[in-house]
């Protein structure tokens, strides 16, 4: 667990922490009172944070081929997840 988190770096690790905490207080708050916008300001909050982890470990590991497909994943991710805020059924 400790070699993860030094790979990754504590600070990067605060804010997808923080931030993944956030996406799971405005989703409970979504199933609570069911306003749209805020399903999708927990998705952007997750994925941006995720996006972040992601790109800093591909660059650690020479992999630049992958970055754009996280570049690519994260959007079409939010995208489902406004579709689904919306009342869409949308299958990956």
């Amino acid at each position: 667990m400790f070699k993860l988190i030094n790979k990754i770096g504590t600070d990067k690790l605060r804010h997808f922490i923080g931030g993944s905490l956030l996406a799971w207080v405005l989703m409970v708050v979504w199933v609570m009172f069911k306003p749209p916008f805020l399903w999708l300001v927990a998705a952007h909050f997750s994925v941006s944070m995720g996006k972040e982890i992601i790109h800093d470990w591909l660059m650690c590991k020479g992999k630049f081929e992958l970055l754009d497909a996280a570049y690519t994943f994260a959007p079409m991710l939010q995208l489902w997840w406004l579709l689904y805020a919306l009342g869409f059924e949308v299958l990956l």
